[in-house]
């Protein structure tokens, strides 16, 4: 009786590691497509050549009228938060919130506002790049973790066939 339970503990326990390294890996895969399109938005904004608010804006109205159908791969595309562009248009609208919060607070003057907007912009987009690669190595190095861990038992999954032959051998 114990036996059984703690072969049903040990089985657990290798089917929620299994889960979580499939989960790991599938994250990583999704930031590792939307850091390019965050960090060639901040780019943008960080370039003085072009107003940064109007661009930030024509993004935003494009997500919100084009969408692409482009999702991780187990995700529904009809849902529009779990495509790439979903999610890219959340964070864009979360900081427009954060940054018109801010500058609602400091009371800056109407003619400085759109000065003020713009780094705003350029600083929680930089913000973010950071805070996505972080979040990309913390989640490699985990995975590498699990990696490790899933490796110190030999299980059923890990033996395979090797030098087996399908034709017969006959001794003269």
């Amino acid at each position: 009786m114990i036996f059984r339970w703690r072969q049903r503990d040990i089985h657990e326990k290798r089917e929620a590691r299994k889960h979580k390294i499939a989960q790991l890996q599938a994250n990583i895969d999704c930031d590792h497509v939307l850091l390019p399109r965050i960090t060639e938005i901040a780019n943008k904004l960080a370039d003085t050549s072009i107003d940064a608010v109007s661009y930030f804006n024509s993004r935003v109205e494009k997500l919100e009228k084009e969408p692409s159908k482009d999702c991780p791969p187990g995700n529904d595309s009809s849902k529009s938060e779990q495509t790439y562009d979903g999610m890219l248009l959340i964070l864009l609208t979360g900081i427009t919130e954060v940054v018109k919060k801010r500058i609602q607070e400091s009371n800056t003057a109407e003619l400085e506002k759109q000065t003020r907007l713009a780094r705003e912009l350029v600083t929680e987009m930089n913000m973010h790049v950071k805070q996505l690669a972080k979040s990309i190595d913390d989640k490699k190095q985990e995975l590498e973790e699990e990696l490790k861990e899933q490796k110190k038992k030999i299980t059923s999954d890990d033996i395979h066939e090797g030098f087996t032959s399908k034709v017969p051998c006959f001794l003269l």
